[in-house]
């Protein structure tokens, strides 16, 4: 598969966020041990109504992901899917 098409196939949900966010890569590249905990994280962040949720994840990913933003997140984890699939 290539990166072209997995895009395709997380585009078409026929890959979910999850599975390429899977245990083994949060653990490797986050302080998460999964999925579920960043979505925790943001949720903490994220209580009041006036909170900047684009902030908050730029934030999360700043301090406890080797990440500077998503998209850099996005790319590294197609890249650790394709490789282990």
């Amino acid at each position: 598969m290539t990166e072209k098409e997995l895009m395709e196939k997380l585009e078409a949900e026929e890959i979910a966020t999850e599975d390429l966010l899977n245990e083994e890569f949060m653990s490797k590249f986050t302080q998460f041990r999964n999925y579920d905990e960043l979505e925790e994280e943001l949720a903490s962040r994220c209580k009041s109504k006036n909170a900047d949720k684009d902030k908050a994840l730029r934030n999360v990913l700043l301090e406890k992901t080797s990440f500077k933003d998503l998209e850099a997140m996005k790319k590294k984890a197609i890249q650790f899917y394709l490789s282990k699939h």
